[in-house]
């Protein structure tokens, strides 16, 4: 697989624009989504996306310590967000003595630009691993279908 960087990212959508009809939202999906991207990368809460078949995924992040009720999941359009905000008893911190404190209690946002008629199918919490199911459902009018040549 070829990666490609962001400062070749304007050269490869240049490059492709020749070739492609009916595609410009998908290149502004991508200038956008290049001017958008954070320059430094943002580890926090550590994600992974699995890939099913060509029309499932799997969003998983570790968000150990956080209840059901310190995350949301929203779907606006084709942008996922989830964010996290841990209720912390400011007078049960102060009176505990740690040794080490390494397990994250921030507040987090995590957006995903999905593809088009990406939609979450369930989000579960389990053992502190968020997992959210995205199924891409194609309406019957843009499935391919086949065209009939005729004589003329």
């Amino acid at each position: 697989m070829t990666r490609i960087t962001t400062s070749s990212l304007n050269d490869a959508i240049s490059s492709l624009i020749p070739f492609t009809v009916g595609m410009n939202s998908i290149f502004r999906d991508l200038e956008q989504f290049h001017s958008s991207y954070p320059t430094r990368e943002v580890g926090y809460p550590p994600f992974n996306v699995q890939e099913h078949d060509e029309n499932n995924w799997t969003i998983s992040l570790a968000i150990a310590g956080f209840g059901e009720d310190e995350i949301n999941v929203t779907q606006k359009e084709r942008v996922l967000t989830i964010s996290g905000k841990k209720e912390v008893d400011n007078n049960a911190t102060e009176k505990a003595n740690y040794l080490h404190r390494g397990i994250a209690t921030r507040g987090f946002d995590r957006s995903f630009r999905l593809g088009p008629h990406v939609q979450v199918k369930n989000a579960v919490l389990k053992n502190g691993l968020l997992t959210v199911d995205l199924e891409q459902i194609i309406p019957e009018e843009e499935r391919p279908k086949k065209i009939t040549v005729t004589t003329g």
